[in-house]
């Protein structure tokens, strides 16, 4: 199989395109087989080294992804071949290997999506479980409440500001003004939803402040 593999950190040269022995399920596993490779920041933080659950050197980069199970291990009985699922690697041992072709995971840390699901949507979950706890667990936020989201266009900030809006917030969205194109490239939906509303907020209500850093957002490194 097809893999990226990550001997030593640095910039984007040092992620190697190889091929490597596809794995084979052991008793308890499911090998899926990817459709959709999430990127996020994690990732680029293991590229850099600074990541603070680094995998173990040499690995197979990669947090999570979205695909189909291509074949099963001795006992499991959760899952038949073809089934959507999602991958994360924040369940597994290592926080790596979603980089490649197939993964194989234990039965356990799988999870099962619609068969009418959109495996390319599906890649991007953990952003969605990230944004929910910052503004649920962290914040507390509240309806009628406003949140200042800075970074807005990328992943975790575009699903913090869907997620605010659905919790019944004023989502006020920044993005850098170096990505035009940003607003072009989402469904008219997500447009609509990220558009910044400068209103003063309601009496009672509370605004939650994010730092933005014009410059991440426009860098890809």
């Amino acid at each position: 199989m097809k893999a990226i593999v990550l001997s030593r950190t640095g910039a984007p040269s040092v992620l190697e395109y190889v091929d490597t022995p596809t794995p084979r399920p052991q008793p308890g596993e499911v090998l899926v087989k990817a459709d959709t490779i999430g990127v996020s920041r994690p990732e680029l933080l293991v590229r850099r080294g600074t990541y603070p659950w680094m995998p173990p050197l040499p690995a197979i980069p990669g947090i999570e992804l979205a695909g189909t199970v291509a074949e099963l291990g001795a006992g499991v009985g959760r899952f038949k071949a073809g089934d959507k699922v999602y991958v994360t690697a924040r369940e597994l041992p290592v926080r790596a290997g979603c980089y490649a072709e197939y993964i194989a995971v234990p039965e356990r840390a799988l999870f099962a999506l619609p068969g009418g699901g959109d495996l390319e949507a599906a890649a991007c979950l953990s952003n969605y479980q990230v944004a929910w706890h910052l503004l649920h667990t962290a914040a507390r936020a509240a309806s009628g409440q406003s949140v200042l989201i800075g970074q807005a266009s990328g992943g975790l900030g575009s699903a913090a500001v869907q997620l605010a809006k659905l919790a019944g917030l004023t989502a006020i969205a920044l993005a850098c003004a170096a990505s035009p194109a940003w607003s072009t490239s989402r469904p008219a939906s997500s447009r609509q939803l990220c558009s910044a509303r400068l209103a003063k907020p309601r009496p009672g209500s509370t605004t939650i402040w994010s730092r933005l850093t014009p410059a991440a957002s426009a860098r890809s490194e």
